[in-house]
């Protein structure tokens, strides 16, 4: 039987902490371990966390001395922790769905160049009521080629709903931790870090429940007309310069992925509904990233259009400002699907 270990960092999230380990400790087939580590967190982690160690012998409650932040967290537990043949990093606000970590591993054990399995995610929000999602034993998979998996992060940004993927414990330990300099997209380098070394599993079934709330690390960038799109070029940036020595299609994929962004971001610096210093941050990283520089037709179009606004100037709509929205729909990429 595999055996799983899963990290939950826990920052101000005690109220969610209980149901998180039962999703963890329900699942069929597997062997668990789970390392609640409380990142000296202010609320009552402590003694939730605590509880939850003594009623179960598979539950470890530590404590960092000092914030480490979610990717110190992470790295502590993947890292000095996690010594199982896989390894599951869970936000304490994050479920697993029935199955999900039997479904995962049966996969990397039969295909054994696999080092991340992940599946789809059903993104809830405060307010809504959790679906019950139904236990798929035989499940439809893929195995997505390396080169592909990296390519769709350069064309549609991150596909891995983060509480969904699963690696290899040995694989993740070769590969190292997260890297601080990617906040928010730490993860998303990580997936193509994997991706260097070998195909990707995707599960179609959902696979866990992903927590979208105000108080998440990805709402204030949500809330930004320039959401994460630097984090996202800088990561595919660094991903083309240190990992795809032997993928020379990236250099070509990150030029176009330039492109791409840098229109999208000279269109949204002419909206009035984003306030001035909104729309110059979008304008400002359009030029750093636009591919044809000075003489881009996009830049033209942009210096064009601003002028003929500046003569019938618009005030921001506050009501028209795109505010983090909570919502529940599903989450995570299936190949062949669009």
């Amino acid at each position: 039987m595999a055996s799983v270990d899963i990290v939950v960092p826990c920052y101000n999230y005690a109220h969610f902490l209980e149901d998180c380990v039962a999703s963890i400790l329900s699942q069929r087939d597997v062997d668990v371990r789970v390392l609640i580590l409380n990142d000296a967190s202010p609320d009552n982690t402590s003694e939730v966390g605590q509880a939850l160690a003594a009623a179960d012998p598979r539950v470890t409650y530590l404590r960092n001395e000092q914030n480490l932040g979610l990717i110190g967290t992470a790295n502590r537990g993947l890292l000095g922790w996690a010594e199982a043949d896989y390894a599951l990093l869970l936000s304490a606000d994050d479920l697993l769905t029935a199955g999900s970590l039997a479904r995962a591993t049966a996969i990397m054990e039969t295909h054994k160049d696999v080092h991340l399995v992940f599946g789809r995610a059903l993104l809830v929000g405060d307010g809504f009521e959790r679906a019950p999602t139904p236990d798929e034993r035989d499940g439809e998979f893929q195995l997505v080629p390396g080169p592909d998996f990296i390519k769709r992060n350069f064309t549609h940004g991150n596909p891995v709903a983060s509480p969904t993927a699963v690696v290899r414990t040995r694989v993740q330990k070769e590969l190292g931790g997260y890297l601080p300099q990617f906040y928010h997209t730490s993860d998303m380098e990580m997936w193509m870090r994997f991706a260097a070394n070998g195909p990707i599993g995707a599960i179609k079934d959902l696979q866990a429940e992903y927590r979208i709330h105000a108080s998440s690390m990805s709402a204030p960038k949500i809330n930004r007309a320039i959401s994460d799109r630097e984090e996202c070029f800088e990561t595919c940036e660094f991903v083309t310069e240190n990992w795809c020595e032997n993928l020379p299609e990236a250099k070509t994929w990150l030029i176009e992925m330039q492109r791409r962004m840098a229109k999208d971001m000279y269109w949204r610096a002419t909206l009035p509904k984003y306030s001035a210093d909104e729309r110059r941050i979008c304008a400002d990283f359009a030029k750093r990233i636009d591919p044809d520089g000075a003489l881009s037709v996009l830049r033209l179009k942009y210096a064009i259009k601003t002028a003929l606004l500046a003569l019938r100037p618009n005030k921001p709509d506050p009501d028209a400002v795109e505010h983090f929205k909570v919502t529940s729909n599903i989450y995570g990429w299936w190949p062949g699907a669009d």
